[in-house]
């Protein structure tokens, strides 16, 4: 929801009408969730690799040359969002394999050493 104090009075010297504005908000919050979907499906990719290097067999269940879809249990508008991007990129009788990501364990940092020297004031 928009509050009407946070709407822009003037651009340039035109008036831009409420309803304009509204639309190009609508417009920018697609491109906002496009780019955090974008981010959750490469670090979601990044956990998938290191999960088939720790379970190799888990690959054999992959076709080459299949198209990987990250899916996330409970995660609707993510899970259109990457279906609809499959769609899109696959070629014509290339397979396509949905993972479904059940549960993911928080991250953790992998610092095994670290220094924290005096705070320097200037």
């Amino acid at each position: 929801m928009v509050n009407r104090v946070d709407l822009p009075v003037m651009k340039g010297r035109k008036r831009v009408p409420e309803k304009e504005y509204l639309i190009r908000l609508g417009e920018e919050a697609r491109r906002m969730a496009m780019n955090i979907f974008e981010t959750k499906n490469a670090e979601l990719v990044t956990e998938f690799d290191r999960f088939i290097r720790e379970h190799p067999e888990f690959s054999d269940k992959i076709p080459n040359g299949a198209l990987v879809v990250m899916l996330v249990e409970g995660d609707e508008g993510f899970n259109k969002w990457n279906i609809e991007g499959a769609k899109k990129q696959v070629e014509k009788g290339q397979p396509i394999v949905y993972v479904k990501i059940k549960r993911l364990e928080p991250i953790r940092s992998r610092i095994k050493d670290i220094e924290l020297p005096k705070a320097v004031y200037a």
